[in-house]
């Protein structure tokens, strides 16, 4: 094959690569926080913010460290997540609580939170309960090809790329993520924060120019 069909063949490549994303909006109703819950309140979470995240409430008042132990976990109920989600919740130091969640929350996706403010400080009537908001982003992604890499020869071929995720994914679906019709292996690497190369190895040159349909799921 001479140079000029093995560029016909690659722009084939590409020209068939298959993308599956979510082009979805996020649909969500703010909770209203009442301002007057900075009495007791300083910071909590909110906005846009990572699935991979801890939730933190941050308190005016520090702790009674006769009862509770920053690190210890504080009892169950404490917080109530809609969608759920199970997590443990402590103490950092004695003004922040930190819920950690047993899971990543899901993708864009509005999370209503309810924190039993009572079950930590006396308030005053109607201050039993501090609701709140948050939201995580749409798990997009930038999918780029640098080319043939180092290790290609002349009858052996391998076309790299790269991905950026626009959040957190997790790594043992990645093989899931990229096919290639002609089977052909591809290995991952993770390079930065949410940044991972890819190489699909091994692809034969051939006497005629050939197609291979490459299908790309960041759905996950």
């Amino acid at each position: 094959m001479n140079q000029k069909s093995l560029f016909k063949s690659v722009a084939i490549l590409l020209l068939m690569f298959v993308f599956v994303g979510c082009n979805k909006k996020q649909k969500s109703s703010k909770i209203y926080v009442n301002p007057e819950f900075s009495t007791y309140v300083s910071a909590f979470s909110s906005g846009q913010i990572s699935r991979e995240s801890v939730i933190k409430v941050v308190l005016t008042q520090s702790i009674d460290t006769s009862k509770y132990k920053i690190g210890e976990a504080l009892p169950n109920g404490l917080f109530d997540f809609s969608p759920n989600m199970d997590g443990v919740a402590k103490f950092t130091d004695p003004f922040t609580i930190e819920f950690t969640p047993e899971e990543w929350f899901n993708s864009e996706t509005t999370y209503k939170v309810e924190f039993r403010l009572e079950e930590i400080q006396k308030v005053p009537e109607g201050f039993g309960e501090f609701e709140f908001d948050f939201t995580t982003p749409i798990l997009d992604y930038n999918i780029n090809f640098k080319g043939f890499d180092k290790n290609s020869t002349y009858e052996i071929l391998n076309l790299a790329g790269v991905v950026v995720f626009s959040d957190v994914i997790d790594t043992a679906k990645l093989v899931t993520l990229l096919k290639v019709s002609t089977d052909n292996k591809i290995t991952w690497r993770n390079t930065g924060a949410n940044v991972y190369d890819f190489a699909i190895e091994k692809i034969k040159r051939k006497k005629e120019s050939y197609t291979a349909e490459m299908k790309f799921d960041g759905s996950s």
